[in-house]
């Protein structure tokens, strides 16, 4: 259990670790090409969703702006949610553990361990979510 603990722990640090750089290289990319300038223009269907090709190729908007503004906080904000989820369940599957543990140390120990662990993930993931929040909201 142990192990799958730390398992837990290491994905969700993983998923916090590209949520933070793939943010990062939207911005650097951001400053890119322009589809106006780089002749690139995705076509499609009036049926999908998406920016149309008057929207891609015009000078106030493009692809890179509706990645950026739409797609990006969207899925950034998703990422820490269901690392959010994750933690709170591995709290739940804590709480059943010690509860479980009777009279026996060694399980009630590794139960109060995991408690703290999935707590922890729990704080740094909502501080995670608050800063994406804030930082989507800025006007720049």
């Amino acid at each position: 259990m142990k192990k799958f603990i730390k398992n837990i722990l290491a994905s969700a640090l993983i998923a916090i670790t590209l949520t933070a750089s793939c943010g990062v290289l939207a911005t650097v990319y951001a400053k890119g090409p322009t589809p106006e300038t780089s002749g690139f223009a995705i076509p499609k269907p009036k049926s999908l969703p998406g920016p149309s090709i008057e929207t891609q190729t015009s000078k106030e908007s493009g692809v890179t702006k509706w990645v950026v503004e739409t797609i990006l906080p969207r899925w950034t904000a998703g990422t820490i949610q269901f690392v959010m989820a994750l933690a709170f369940l591995m709290l739940v599957i804590s709480g059943v553990k010690y509860l479980t543990a009777y009279s026996n140390d060694e399980a009630a120990t590794s139960a109060k361990k995991m408690a703290i662990y999935s707590l922890v993930a729990l704080l740094i993931t909502m501080f995670a979510y608050t800063i994406v929040a804030i930082i989507v909201k800025l006007k720049i």
